[in-house]
């Protein structure tokens, strides 16, 4: 799901297993308030490494994370210019503001 791989505890069979897939986290990437389709956005920790997960913003703007809970911030590649999110916590909405000159 969300082009992750999420795993059960094992189970002795016959048996049950629940997987618990995290719901999205949505970043929103406009530009003087119009929304940026067909940006590359970058999941980092909020300390600031990789985390190993990149998507293409819609004709909204936005691009969905399915990411572990923990804190993250997001980056893109505009204009020249690395734009970063605020750190957010996971699952929860995230956006990238880039203003126009």
């Amino acid at each position: 799901y969300g082009n992750s791989y999420w795993w059960s505890q094992v189970v002795e069979a016959p048996g049950s297993a629940e997987i618990a897939i995290p719901a999205a986290t949505v970043v929103s990437v406009s530009a003087g308030g119009s929304p940026l389709a067909g940006c590359w956005v970058y999941a980092y920790t909020a300390s600031g490494s990789y985390a190993g997960q990149v998507k293409k913003t819609d004709a909204t703007g936005r691009a969905w994370f399915t990411l572990a809970e923990g804190d993250y911030k997001f980056q893109v590649y505009y204009d020249y210019s690395y734009w970063w999110s605020e750190v957010v916590e996971a699952p929860g909405t995230a956006a990238i503001e880039i203003p126009v000159a």
